[in-house]
């Protein structure tokens, strides 16, 4: 879809921490993103957001030798429960039941915080749990949400310009369905 836009882009694939403090300091123009993360910045600019781009589910992961996923919060009631910075603003709904959470800079951080069984179990969501995929074991079958992910971008025209094409591209896109 985006190859197909009439502007110049160059899509990076980075750490999300990272891709956040690139964004933040105005290194890169947009992130994908849930817009609870990202509607507005710490000095109060509102960004522009695209409408949703994918759904993604999120899962409680565990290592694999620990024996049976966990498949619901109340599974993790009383453990400790590692979740990516960021996403403790989207996940705050399901958090404030869970005993003790562990916020981590990263999912490799958190995945180490596993190894050494410093936390029980971490939340997140599975894309970025993908480099550590054949070490983890989760319930397919039983995310314990959802998210969509948006095009956050700076506001600036040419951003603009790029989310009017991905909101009609996205509608095109719907209409064949």
């Amino acid at each position: 879809m985006l190859a197909q836009q009439p502007l110049q882009l160059s899509a990076l694939r980075l750490p999300s921490r990272r891709a956040y403090l690139m964004f933040s300091h105005g290194d890169v123009d947009c992130v994908l993103d849930f817009p609870e993360n990202s509607v507005k910045g710490k000095d109060g600019d509102s960004y522009l957001q695209s409408p949703p781009l994918s759904q993604y589910p999120f899962y409680f992961f565990t290592l694999i030798e620990s024996g049976e996923p966990l498949s619901s919060i109340e599974e993790a009631e009383g453990l400790v429960v590692g979740i990516p910075r960021r996403h403790e603003f989207y996940l705050a709904r399901f958090a404030e039941n869970l005993k003790t959470i562990e916020l981590a800079r990263s999912e490799e951080q958190l995945f180490k915080m596993l190894q050494l069984n410093r936390i029980d179990a971490i939340l997140a969501a599975l894309p970025y749990m993908e480099a550590y995929r054949e070490r983890l074991r989760f319930h397919s079958a039983s995310p314990i949400t959802t998210a969509a992910n948006h095009l956050i971008c700076h506001d600036t025209e040419t951003n603009l310009k790029l989310l009017r094409f991905v909101d009609t591209t996205s509608a095109d896109q719907d209409g064949d369905s």
